[in-house]
């Protein structure tokens, strides 16, 4: 009886964590010590085996030591082989204006910003780089910054 419930547990994990528009989904970590504005995370997306339409997604993991309400991303997104480029800056609201984060969590607030939507042919891959151009040069609390690409 033990058995079968374990194994039903973990069906279950397997069928509700599946999601089959979401074809790219990492997180990289900031800098412990502070994420310079000179320090570009970069994501490299592997070939497509599709082409469509993709929503890309940028996710933010912010901690109690972000000292702004803000936060302002720079983005290059830079396609292989074709090496088309786009670029584009988002403005990510994290605070309101009595100071309290807009998402909640424990440790940390996760954010969730879209960024563009991209037709993306099969055989493609991409280069996503982020970076903040923020008047402090070195920002605390910036705990990870993820991508993430889904099937429109």
């Amino acid at each position: 009886m033990r058995k079968c419930c374990i194994v039903l547990l973990l069906l279950a994990l397997v069928v509700t964590a599946c999601d089959d528009k979401k074809r790219y989904d990492v997180f990289r970590h900031a800098p412990i010590d502070g994420w310079d504005r000179n320090d570009t995370l970069v994501f490299d997306i592997p070939t497509f085996d599709e082409s469509g339409t993709f929503d890309v997604l940028v996710h933010l993991r912010i901690t109690n030591a972000f000292p702004l309400q803000n936060l302002v991303l720079n983005t290059k997104i830079e396609t292989y082989p074709t090496h088309k480029m786009l670029t584009d800056t988002l403005h990510c609201a994290l605070f309101n204006q009595n100071g309290r984060a807009i998402e909640q969590g424990v440790g940390f607030a996760q954010y969730t910003f879209p960024l563009k939507s991209l037709t993306i042919a099969q055989g493609d891959s991409l280069r996503i780089g982020v970076w903040h151009p923020m008047k402090r040069a070195v920002l605390q609390g910036v705990s990870d910054v993820g991508i993430e690409i889904r099937k429109r």
